[in-house]
Order: structure tokens, then sequence, then C-alpha cells
């Protein structure tokens, strides 16, 4: 085994489905390619093995050793500050305050202060500056989004130009990095979109909890798996509900899967909701949230939609059929468009989720799973460049 230190960092400290599902896939790619003395850190502490998870710690830069690899590890992290980070921590109430703010003060300001407040090492919480680290360490980006990216951002462009490496999964990140900042990258897709490939569909249930297995078991390939954060609902719960309750009354049951639980998604709290206005034998709703089950529940689905880009993922890396909840999404819709089949469209208006739910099970099956292996060659020449500049004298 090789004897590099490797960091994966990202925003670890919270649970979100997609933030911890993409260093579990990527620390799985590591250690088939050797290297196995893998750290995971983010912002904050954090134990997320109850969810399927792993434990972090604080990224310090003073004490990573020297031939040591940061890897940011992907999600929509470029141009994301210290606000929307400190939010997340904060409960509703804090969270609120924040959004608030950021509209009535300088958002510089408000970055500041949030910096402190979080103790933050960097300008750009997911940003690694080089010349923060004491000793002589490789920095990587692998296949991390920034949709809303601008060529003004140029404290993102200086720090870039000091990576090692670059991997993008959107063409906006790509086209401002390439063309106007003249940085050297790959566009890649979501290294999520690889889970398929170590989580295999006919193990997954080995793996599964009792409850959720035994409501995939009743329902094999006969059930909607339907998610979706509360910030989206935007005054339509009513809609929501009577589209779904249609699906119901065709004899199809319904999986409700929350896959963001932090302040800002609260997919719990809506899907609850949700839950209890069906009022159905028929519906399931996982409550002890875990990362296996999470994937399970969408792979062993007939339709998946959802607002989490990830959900979308995983569906993708299955061959699942499925479709974007919300056209305003801005990373979801983006990625959609960049890497899935041109048979997926958002759903335009929550009233007819059970007409997308309807087209879907008419998708061509053959090209889904065509591009799921599209996509899962593409990430794994990327890895293969990672490995290549981990074995690199930095």
């Amino acid at each position: 085994m090789s004897e590099h230190k490797i960091i994966l960092y990202g925003a670890f400290d919270r649970y979100n489905y997609g933030d911890i599902l993409i260093p579990i896939i990527l620390s799985k790619y590591l250690r088939n390619n050797g290297f196995g003395s893998i750290e995971y850190c983010s912002i904050k502490n954090a134990d997320l093995s109850p969810f399927g998870g792993f434990k972090c710690t604080p990224l310090v830069p003073q004490h990573i050793p020297n031939n040591s690899t940061i890897i940011v590890a992907g999600g929509e992290v470029l141009n994301v500050d210290w606000t929307s980070i400190t939010s997340y921590f904060m409960g509703w109430f804090g969270n609120r305050c924040i959004r608030v703010a950021r509209l009535v003060l300088p958002r510089g300001w408000i970055n500041f202060l949030c910096i402190k407040i979080m103790n933050g090492q960097f300008k750009y919480p997911y940003l690694i500056e080089k010349s923060n680290l004491q000793n002589n360490i490789r920095v990587i980006y692998n296949g991390v989004g920034g949709v809303s990216m601008k060529v003004s951002d140029n404290t993102i462009k200086s720090t870039l130009l000091d990576a090692d490496l670059v991997s993008v999964r959107d063409a906006n990140a790509s086209h401002v990095l390439e063309s106007k900042w003249k940085i050297n990258n790959t566009l890649t897709p979501d290294i999520a979109n690889a889970v398929s490939k170590f989580y295999p569909k006919d193990e997954l249930l080995e793996s599964t909890s009792q409850k959720t297995n035994s409501f995939i078991s009743e329902n094999q390939k006969k059930y909607f798996c339907f998610q979706m954060a509360q910030q989206y609902t935007n005054g339509k719960l009513s809609t929501i509900i009577d589209s779904l309750s249609k699906i119901l009354a065709g004899g199809t049951s319904i999986a409700l899967l929350p896959l963001g639980i932090v302040s800002g998604h609260e997919d719990h709290n809506l899907l609850e909701e949700i839950y209890q206005g069906l009022s159905s034998e028929n519906v399931f709703i996982l409550r002890d949230i875990h990362l296996i089950d999470s994937i399970s529940l969408i792979a062993h689905s007939s339709v998946f939609t959802g607002t989490s880009l990830h959900g979308n993922i995983t569906a993708m890396s299955y061959a699942v059929p499925h479709f974007p909840l919300n056209q305003d999404v801005a990373k979801l819709t983006n990625y959609i468009e960049k890497w899935d089949i041109p048979n997926v469209k958002p759903c335009p208006d929550y009233s007819q989720i059970h007409e997308f739910y309807e087209m879907s099970t008419k998708m061509d099956e053959a090209l889904l799973i065509t591009n799921t292996n599209r996509l899962i060659a593409h990430i794994d020449e990327n890895v293969g460049e990672i490995c290549r500049i981990i074995s690199s004298e930095p």
C-alpha cells in the first residue's frame, strides 16, 4: 500500500445525502488503487456513522504533514461562501437571520463575520489556499460544481491556479476556468454516478434495515420513490399531495425519502406532512435515516423524482427512470442537461407529478444502462488521473 496521507475535504459535518455519498465512493476508488491512509476533514467535528457515514475532524492547515494530498471531494463548493455554511449550523431561526442579513447588509461584511464564527481557515470554505499550508501539499479538486461561478470571482481564480488538478462536473465552471481564466480542467460526471459500481443492486438488501427491506420486498419494482426539500414547496403542498394521490389510486405504492435534514433542506419535516396528508397504508416514509437504506430505496424503485441532485444521480447510476421535481434547482437541471439521457426533463408544475411519473415508466431502460456505463467510464478515467497526481512528487 502507498504511504501517502490523503485528506478528503468537504461538507461532511452534517447529514446531506450527496455530501456523505461522494467521499465514500471516492475513498473506495482510492483504496482500490492502493491508497489506504485516508482521513475525512470538514469545517467542524462530526460523527455521521449512525447514518452510514463516518467521523470527520476540522481541517487544520498547520498540522498537515509534508507530501500529503488534500482532495476537495466534490459537491457545489467552488463559490460557496461562509454565510451559506454558517447558516446550516444555526438552526431554523439563525438560518433565516443570515438569509435576511445578506439581503440588507454588504455580503462581504456578513461573510467576514461568519468566518470568525466558524473559525474559518480560508477565504472560501472549500477552496484550499496553498499559502496557508506550511508544508509541500498537493491540492486536488474532484468533480466539483460551480454553476453560478462568475468570471469576476478573482479570489477563486487565484486559489484554483495553484491547484495540482481540477476536475469539475458542470459546463459553466469548466467554461469559466478554461476559456476565461486559462486554468486547465477536466469536465467529468459527479463521482456519485459510480455508486452502483460499489453497491451492486442485488447486494443492497443484505445491508438494508428490516423495515425498508420489507417495503421493498413487498413492492418489487412497483413503487414510486419521492424526495423533496421543504424550501421548494412554494406553497403548493396540497397540489403535491393531490398529484401523489392520483399515483396511489392507480395502484402504485410510494416511498417518501428524506435526503437532506439540515437547516435549509429539512426534507423530513415536509415529507412527514405529505405522509399524513396521503394517509395510506401504501405509503412508506424513511424515518430512521441511513445512507444504505436511501440508496436501496432509489435503486429498487420503478421511478424516482426529487429536488436532490444526488437522488437523481443515484437513479441514473442504477438506470432507474427519473425526473427532476423542480425546474428551478440550477445545479440539478444543469447536471441533467449535461449528463443525462435526452428523455429526462424536469417537471414544470407540481400538478403534473403523476403525468411525469407515467411518462417515466416508459423510458428506454437500454438507454439508461448505456448512459450509466458511459458516465462510470468517465469517472474511472478522472480517478486514474487523480491517482497519478497523488503518486507524483508534490
